[in-house]
């Protein structure tokens, strides 16, 4: 067993402490962002900009949303733009209405893998830490938490990254390829190919537009490409939703760059103005 390729990398990854180092750094991160947020909630400021710091931290309502998928389907076939944007619903929602039988065989092929790694007792020894280490971010003023945060986020993604290509070396182990599951000293490793969805244009073809509209759901990504191309507009398609946010929802914080806030903002106002010339052209 030692000499597999995926069980190696795996063990000296653990032994070297690099999961407990992942770990302890998104906790650490979590920790400090929390501690901000612990400052600054009694503040009516729903955007704090931090200069020093090239920091901007926010608190805002992230809205939950009830949508009526026939009816927004049906309205998309209509136009034309159902087979285009239509997904399948999730398996388990195919199945509770006993229609996944007839649709399974439509899958598309699946190309890429995934990893999910567990744990037994060594393993878990391995990767456990002293979260009373995480106490000390309690004691920090707002400037030393606003100060320590930069450091914290490249941590993260400097594990996050290591871990990364640890992941896709062991997926590319032929012997995990072909068994798909290997047991070792610290748990076991299990790999699976990633699902693609379905074929949705053959399906039509078998069971007609009816089955879509009552079976599938927009993917929004693909969705708001025609929405950003003049298509149809944000507000055809937000007919179809209710907005369903409970009055005591707790408002969602986040700390972020200034200069990644500023992207958002260009992002958002590109969009819209692309769907705006391309409804002017139309």
């Amino acid at each position: 067993m030692d000499n597999i390729k995926s069980v190696t990398l795996m063990e000296t990854f653990i032994k070297s402490g690099g999961y407990r180092s992942l770990k302890f750094a998104k906790l650490k991160k979590d920790k400090i962002v929390n501690e901000v947020k612990n400052h600054l909630k009694d503040s009516e400021l729903k955007r704090h900009e931090f200069s020093r710091y090239g920091l901007v931290a926010k608190f805002a309502m992230n809205r939950d949303f009830k949508w009526d998928y026939i009816g927004l389907n049906d309205y998309l076939a209509d136009l034309g733009l159902l087979i285009p944007v239509a997904k399948m619903l999730p398996d388990k929602e195919l199945k509770a209405e006993e229609v996944y039988e007839r649709i399974k065989d439509f899958e598309l092929p699946r190309k890429s893998y995934s990893l999910k790694p567990s744990f037994n007792k060594d393993g878990k020894n391995y990767n456990t830490f002293n979260e009373e280490e995480l106490e000390i971010y309690e004691q920090l003023n707002l400037d030393m938490l606003l100060n320590v945060f930069d450091a914290a986020k490249r941590d993260v993604l400097g594990c996050e990254e290591h871990y990364e290509s640890i992941k896709q070396e062991i997926m590319s182990c032929g012997v995990l390829q072909d068994k798909k599951k290997i047991k070792y000293a610290f748990g076991s490793l299990s790999l699976s190919l990633k699902k693609e969805g379905y074929d949705i244009n053959s399906i039509e073809g078998e069971y007609g537009i009816d089955f879509l509209i009552n079976y599938t759901k927009p993917d929004m990504n693909k969705l708001n490409e025609f929405i950003l191309q003049g298509t149809i507009t944000q507000g055809e398609v937000f007919q179809f939703r209710k907005d369903v946010t409970s009055e005591d929802k707790e408002m969602k914080f986040t700390l972020m760059e200034i200069e990644d806030e500023h992207k958002q903002i260009q992002m958002l106002s590109s969009r819209s103005l692309k769907a705006s010339l391309a409804r002017e052209l139309e």
